[in-house]
């Protein structure tokens, strides 16, 4: 079941047409607002499309211009961001292996649950300020362990560090609480409570 209350009904029907547009054919939702979806946590408000090719950053900007009104804040190879109407858009190649096969729920094409660990991990890891993708590790955690977690990781990211990114998960110095997302679930949770609980299983999983 796709928990659309977890977005704006214009953010849905955004991301219906985009998912339709033949521009679009080879990008899958991805991120906070791809799990929002899955697992009804949290609101959230952006838009993330990742593919796995490479892209003309020019042609796609005019289109999106022409057809929805897409105001660009930013752009450089394969990777274009900036709004359409209220909602903000991230369009980036991203050229690694899947960890499990994208899925397509109510016709949106995203990825997995797995893939998007993997993903929120790799964010932590580059950037340890944003408390909503703590969060969403948080919750990840009540259905996959650490040591699954960390295993997704190292599936798509073969390359890094496991043990920078278990201290990544530990680190919360630099989190903006000003940045906690609007719960949906557990609204009651906490930074401490969030903090504790990562702590608790990072530790776990170092012995």
């Amino acid at each position: 079941m796709l928990h659309t209350e977890t977005v704006t009904p214009a953010t849905l029907d955004l991301i219906d047409r985009l998912q339709q547009d033949p521009a679009f054919s080879g990008f899958y939702l991805v991120g906070g607002t791809a799990l929002s979806l899955q697992i009804g946590h949290r609101i959230s408000v952006d838009i993330d499309f990742f593919t796995k090719k490479s892209f003309d950053t020019v042609a796609l900007t005019e289109h999106l211009e022409k057809a929805y009104a897409f105001s660009q804040q930013y752009s450089s190879t394969n990777t274009l961001k900036g709004f359409i109407g209220d909602t903000f858009v991230d369009l980036l190649k991203h050229d690694y292996p899947f960890v499990n096969p994208p899925i397509s729920m109510d016709g949106i094409r995203m990825l997995s649950k797995p893939d998007i660990a993997a993903f929120k991990v790799n964010a932590i890891t580059g950037n340890g300020t944003r408390a909503k993708d703590f969060v969403d590790i948080y919750f990840l955690l009540k259905e996959f362990s650490l040591t699954d977690i960390v295993g997704f990781y190292r599936t798509k990211y073969s390359q890094r560090n496991d043990y920078h990114a278990i201290k990544s998960l530990a680190y919360f110095d630099d989190i903006d609480p000003d940045g906690w997302p609007n719960l949906i679930l557990e609204k009651e949770l906490t930074l401490k409570k969030l903090t504790s609980a990562l702590t608790r299983h990072c530790e776990r999983m170092l012995g």
